[in-house]
């Protein structure tokens, strides 16, 4: 859901009392809790300032039923979230990617069995006679046995371009990153790499970049227009308003800041890091930017079949392929999953009330997100925060309660 390397860092103990995550979270909204009540915990999520906005959003069926923001998106510059506002959605993207890949499976461009080193002949150099197994189905399903990047991806962020492509990341990385382990193929071992790959698949089949292929095949007919890859890239407004990633003084931001590029960290104000606008270097797994509203777009047109407003992403056959249990979580960033699977992408399972439910969330330093879909009950609710901690489970219990209301 998350960068892996972070999943270690979460665990540091804070160097400054004032930056404590996750030990005053007040206690989640009841299951029966009315909307009042879910806002009121935003508010107290918020309110110590960690992190310093939320922007929830949320759809049933086919009807954006709620939207609000809170907190501020720029806390020393006292700029208020509003709906609009624009969030890193990090992992989320890998969403965008599987929904690429399976695009090209549609056109015949792509076949999911076929192992990676068809579409790319590096991997088959880097991997050798493990390359056969390494398949574009496994790889969407973390259950390929290929390892991932560890700490190193958290210097692989830039604050303005050339941006790389994925292709381009995978000539000077993968060599390096090339852990496989046979014994976990099958299994569900969460894998930024994985995606990368699939990034540099979708590359190598259409000749174009991942970031172009995702704008005019997914994000433009959708009508996500407030939706991008990066700040500099003339998608986004003069007037679009971008919240400010920011992060504890902790031990954590302490590391990271002793590691990242100096132009990112823009001050440190009341213990904690505000960041100039930075992009991570693999788009694929982890690249997208935007408001809650437009990936509730994205959302709809899964709850529908493939199909919003007229523009068709994906065959409700496809749409159904992604929301199949595959793999068993065996390891993600926050451990076993107890329950879930992966199906392509998604981490399938059932909520606290039994419901079926597809999940899906990006975290890392500065921003955090969670998407998370009921397809039995056609909603869907989509919450963002410009803070690494988010109610101490990636947002995850803010986005359940929205989704436990009835609308």
């Amino acid at each position: 859901m998350f960068y892996r390397s972070f999943a270690v860092l979460f665990l540091s103990i804070p160097l400054f009392s004032g930056c404590a995550f996750g030990l005053s979270d007040p206690p989640a909204p009841r299951p029966s809790a009315r909307l009042a009540e879910v806002e009121t915990y935003v508010r107290a999520v918020v309110r110590d300032g960690d992190p310093p906005s939320v922007s929830v959003a949320v759809v049933d069926h086919d009807r954006l039923v709620y939207e609000r923001a809170f907190g501020l998106a720029d806390g020393p510059r006292q700029i208020a979230a509003t709906p609009d506002t624009t969030y890193h959605w990090f992992s989320v993207t890998k969403l965008f990617t599987a929904v690429a890949i399976l695009q090209l499976v549609e056109d015949g461009r792509v076949q999911l069995d076929a192992p990676v080193a068809r579409y790319l002949p590096m991997a088959k150099e880097v991997y050798g006679a493990h390359a056969g197994s390494i398949t574009i189905e496994r790889l969407l399903s973390h259950s390929s046995g290929v390892g991932d990047v560890g700490n190193d991806i958290v210097s692989w962020v830039h604050v303005a371009g050339p941006h790389p492509k994925e292709l381009d990341l995978l000539r000077g990385q993968l060599a390096a990153h090339a852990d496989f382990d046979g014994r976990h193929v099958g299994e569900g071992y969460y894998s930024n790499l994985g995606y990368i790959l699939l990034g540099g698949v979708i590359e190598a089949v259409t000749g174009r970049s991942y970031t172009d292929v995702v704008k005019t095949k997914i994000l433009d007919p959708l009508g996500m227009t407030k939706t991008g890859f990066y700040y500099d890239d003339g998608r986004f407004s003069r007037a679009a308003r971008h919240a400010v990633g920011s992060h504890p003084n902790d031990l954590m931001g302490f590391a990271a800041s002793l590691t990242l590029d100096a132009g990112i960290v823009r001050e440190c104000n009341d213990q904690r890091y505000w960041f100039n606008g930075f992009h991570p270097n693999q788009s694929a797994p982890s690249g997208l930017i935007g408001p809650s509203s437009d990936a509730l777009r994205f959302a709809r047109a899964l709850l529908q079949k493939g199909e919003l407003e007229g523009q068709r992403i994906l065959t409700p056959q496809s749409v159904a392929a992604m929301a199949r249990p595959r793999s068993v979580v065996v390891d993600s960033p926050v451990g076993k999953l107890e329950g879930f699977s992966f199906g392509y992408a998604w981490f399938v399972g059932k909520d606290p009330q039994g419901r079926r439910v597809l999940v899906h969330g990006g975290s890392g330093m500065a921003f955090t997100s969670m998407m998370m879909l009921w397809p039995d009950e056609e909603r869907a609710v989509f919450v963002a925060a410009n803070g690494s901690y988010f109610d101490g489970a990636m947002g995850q219990r803010v986005a359940q309660a929205f989704g436990s209301l009835t609308w």
